[in-house]
């Protein structure tokens, strides 16, 4: 790295690589595991996965997921980081070929799709987790479970004045206004940051 005075400050021109330019050992192994750890990371966002949710899926506990996210990869292999991988969807590739140098390298290449992002898969057809709660395996149509309801007094009183002038108990009526209206909400798009 060549080094040159500015405003009478010595400054070193980085030649690129990181671990290199901090005498880190292993670089080119260092550069295969952080340039996993970035898929990873994107993929984790692509698919919207929570930390708890992407680390059940790639086998891992949630802390080292949390790490990795943050880029401290150093507890992970690279067969493990290939592995994760696998397990969000992406297909791993290794490519052999004789070395221009009597000693060969060790590089990563990331496949980028025609928009120049990174290509990203498509989810897998049975994914691990579902994307809606009332989605999830055991989560079922006959069990019923208690939501207290307040209304003010009023309403509750037009609901008893229904409920005695009709064949619906205050309950069956508020089922069948309230769980299509329900439905229809669900139908609509969401804007999660008005809370």
């Amino acid at each position: 790295m060549a080094k040159r005075l500015v405003e009478g400050i010595a400054v070193e021109t980085a030649s690129g690589d990181v671990f290199a330019d901090l005498g880190l050992p292993d670089v080119e192994k260092l550069k295969i595991k952080s340039g996993l750890a970035i898929e990873i990371t994107r993929a984790v966002r692509k698919l919207g996965l929570t930390q708890e949710e992407a680390g059940r899926r790639m086998g891992i506990p949630q802390p080292k997921v949390s790490a990795l996210l943050r880029g401290d990869f150093a507890n992970l292999s690279e067969r493990k980081l290939m592995d994760c991988l696998n397990r969000l969807g992406y297909d791993i590739e290794i490519k052999v070929k004789p070395a221009a140098e009597p000693v060969g390298h060790r590089t990563l290449a990331i496949a980028w799709s025609a928009r120049g992002a990174p290509a990203t898969p498509e989810p897998p057809a049975a994914p691990a987790v579902a994307p809606y709660p009332w989605e999830a395996p055991g989560v079922r149509d006959d069990v019923a479970k208690v939501f207290n309801l307040r209304l003010p007094e009023p309403y509750l009183l037009k609901l008893k004045h229904i409920a005695e002038r009709t064949p619906d108990s205050m309950q069956q009526f508020c089922l069948g206004v309230l769980l299509p209206a329900i439905d229809a909400r669900i139908a609509e798009p969401i804007d999660s940051t008005q809370r």
